[in-house]
């Protein structure tokens, strides 16, 4: 059967695996809920508007955003110090780092020091969830092959999605009646944070022994620093053309989120309920519903050619968001959430897994540590960047601030375009 068919069956080895990844990752989503970056922009940019001047508000916003992203800089970290050692239990030990961050979000005064004192929680918990990411990638690449391993990460992305979905949205409702309510939701948030360190803990890897000798064998090798990383882009023509597509299409994701949210904010009467369905809720429920789709479409292509169909549903969610923030049509910040959902889901699968497509057992970690490394560098650049282009232009015209959605489209559309060149040479190699 060929690797990529959708119709290959799932070992019962990898079955028993499931229902521990099932609970954990449904767990952590509680979790993640109260960290997931459009919420938090909403919680910075209405609690704390007032606070400080409008642009170190606003710039805090596009931090808080690309916060997910801007922490897995540190990637290569957790891939140089995870080289050798027991995946599960470092997982364990920065699953519970999330939780430090939280107790500094939920102890932040309303001021402006309250604010920057948020903003670090936000950054500090998500960089140990990115040090879970990074070593999670080369837990699934043991525990389950290539031809289901999109489909299995489908389910858990899927359980995981609908409750933060459904957590962010019960957020949204408790602080559109009660804007400090932050105080006892990251408290709470915390707690779950450590019960589902302690359960993962028991996880099993399958052949965690030889993935671990090989690790140290390789380890004079300086496999998974920040040279060997550098390394693999040098001599991988293809995995290198691969991040410099995602490079500019990525740009365009991570630069959404801050300009929108600041955009429906100052320029639209929606309640703070709203902000959140609309930049949080409704997208995290479209890929529960999405992903399972993508999981078909991933496991039967390669990643190029994955990219080059899955890229285009972002381009529609894009224009969506531009449509309705400069011709006024709120329906159109409803649409594109959905359409962005959609896109998501396919995007997590292609995110987690795409790297596999040109890595082995042994430098996998190497390959993703790369991956995330520059979603990192996007991410500490693009939501800033976003948002000092809405204050300039907001500046020069007050109706001119909504323009500023038009720039991560425009990226978008090149990426899926590169995208689609690679896939092209890619079948023809």
């Amino acid at each position: 059967m060929n690797k990529h068919s959708p119709r290959a069956g799932i070992s019962r080895l990898a079955k028993a695996m499931i229902p521990r990844e099932l609970a954990t990752w449904s767990t952590a989503a509680i979790m993640l809920a109260a960290l997931e970056g459009g919420l938090a922009g909403v919680v910075v940019k209405s609690v704390f508007d007032g606070q400080a001047s409008a642009l170190w508000v606003n710039l805090a916003v596009a931090l808080v955003v690309g916060a997910p992203a801007f922490a897995n800089v540190f990637s290569f970290l957790f891939v140089a110090y995870g080289h050798g050692r027991d995946k599960v239990r470092l997982m364990s030990l920065s699953i519970s780092g999330c939780g430090l961050g939280l107790l500094l979000m939920a102890a932040s005064p309303v001021s402006s020091f309250g604010l920057w004192m948020f903003t670090a929680g936000m950054i500090l918990a998500r960089v140990f969830w990115s040090g879970v990411v990074t070593l999670r990638a080369s837990v699934w690449r043991m525990n389950f092959s290539r031809d289901v391993r999109a489909r299995i990460t489908s389910r858990l992305m899927t359980a995981s999605a609908l409750v933060m979905g459904l957590v962010s949205a019960l957020i949204g409702f408790w602080l559109n009646h009660q804007a400090l309510a932050f105080r006892w939701i990251y408290p709470l948030a915390a707690l779950i944070g450590l019960l589902t360190a302690w359960v993962y803990r028991k996880t099993r890897v399958r052949g965690s022994r030889r993935l671990l000798r090989d690790e140290q064998q390789s380890r004079s090798q300086g496999v998974g620093r920040f040279t060997a990383m550098a390394g693999i882009l040098k001599r991988d023509r293809k995995f290198r053309n691969y991040m410099l597509a995602m490079m500019l299409f990525g740009s365009g994701n991570l630069m959404l989120m801050a300009p929108l949210i600041v955009v429906i904010n100052e320029h639209f009467s929606l309640p703070r309920l709203d902000q959140v369905l609309i930049t949080s809720s409704i997208p995290l429920v479209m890929v529960a519903i999405s992903v399972i789709f993508w999981a078909k479409l991933l496991d039967s292509r390669h990643i190029l050619e994955y990219r080059a169909l899955h890229s285009w549903s972002f381009v529609v969610a894009l224009a969506s968001f531009a449509y309705a923030a400069i011709s006024g049509d709120t329906m159109g910040f409803w649409l594109g959430s959905v359409l962005l959902g959609i896109a998501y889901g396919g995007a997590v699968l292609g995110w987690n897994l795409g790297h596999n497509d040109f890595s082995n057992d042994k430098d996998s970690n190497a390959y993703m540590g790369i991956h995330v490394t520059l979603t990192g560098i996007r991410g500490v650049v693009m939501p800033t960047l976003g948002v000092l282009l809405y204050q300039g232009l907001n500046a020069l015209n007050p109706d001119l601030g909504r323009l500023a959605l038009l720039l991560p489209f425009t990226l978008v559309v090149a990426g899926a375009i590169s995208f689609v060149v690679l896939a092209r040479q890619h079948r023809q190699s």
